[in-house]
């Protein structure tokens, strides 16, 4: 059986796009493994928008 994580979290930025809002996540920049282009993280953190 696969992973419902997937599908709620779809569900979850579907509800918020419906109710007029735009759905952001808080990206973590100084864990292993993170890249983002220098300058556009602050106090080692990103946020980006992922609206549909």
């Amino acid at each position: 059986m696969s992973s419902v994580v997937p599908y709620l979290i779809r569900a979850y930025c579907d509800w918020i796009e419906e109710s007029g809002l735009t759905p952001h996540i808080l990206v973590d920049c100084e864990k292993t493994g993170v890249a983002v282009p220098k300058g556009f993280e602050k106090e080692g953190k990103i946020v980006l928008n992922i609206s549909s």
